[in-house]
C-alpha cells in the first residue's frame, strides 16, 4: 500500500517545513497491537534515542512521554536536520532496536506523524503539561509524576535543559 493511499496520512506532509530554532510538538504511534511500555527495555530504547539525538546537536529535547500506544516530545531544531530526517532516524532506530528485543519482525511505527509548529512561547507550557499529563488523562496513573516514561520522572528531568523553553 502506497502512503498517499492511507486516509489522511498524505495530508500529514503538506505545508511541512523545518526551521531552525523552532519548538515543535510532535507525536509518533506505534503499528496496531503493539506497546511501547510492555517491555521497559523497549520504553528505555526509545527515551535514550530522544536523548541520543540531543547529545547529537540535532535538537534540544524538552517535555516528552512515552505512552503504550505512542510517544509526545517537543523539540526545538539545531538546523543540522530536518525534522522528517529526525522522525525517520528516530523510527527506524528505535523499530530495529524494538524489534529485536521483542524478536520480532515487520513494521513498528505507522506511518507518519504529527507535528505542530510552536508558534507562540506562552503555549509552551500549555503544551508541557497537556504532554505530562496524558498518563493520568488515559488513567495509568493518578497523578502525572508517577508516570516512569516522562520528562517530570526524576531520573529524566535533570537530563532536561528546562531554561531553554520557559
Amino acid at each position: 500500500m502506497s502512503f498517499e493511499n492511507i486516509p489522511h496520512q498524505s495530508h500529514l506532509r503538506k505545508g511541512r517545513f523545518s526551521e531552525e530554532g523552532r519548538a515543535y510538538a510532535v507525536t509518533k504511534c506505534v503499528s496496531h497491537g503493539i506497546s511501547l511500555v510492555e517491555d521497559p527495555s523497549v520504553t528505555e530504547s526509545l527515551i535514550k534515542a530522544l536523548f541520543w539525538m540531543e547529545r547529537q546537536n540535532v535538537y534540544s529535547l524538552g517535555a516528552f512521554v512515552v505512552m503504550p500506544d505512542h510517544y509526545h516530545a517537543v523539540i526545538v531544531l539545531a538546523g543540522t536536520k530536518s525534522l522528517s530526517q529526525i522522525m525517520r532516524e528516530i523510527g527506524s532506530h528505535t523499530a530495529r532496536e524494538a524489534n529485536r528485543i521483542m524478536g520480532s519482525s515487520g513494521q513498528f511505527w505507522q506511518r507518519g506523524y504529527y507535528d505542530r509548529a510552536i508558534r507562540k512561547t506562552e503555549d509552551i507550557e500549555g503544551i508541557f503539561e497537556y504532554i505530562h499529563h496524558n498518563p493520568v488523562r488515559r488513567g495509568l496513573v493518578a497523578f502525572a509524576n508517577e508516570w516512569p516514561y516522562s520528562s517530570i520522572a526524576a531520573q529524566y528531568s535533570r537530563r532536561i535543559r528546562w531554561h531553554l523553553f520557559l
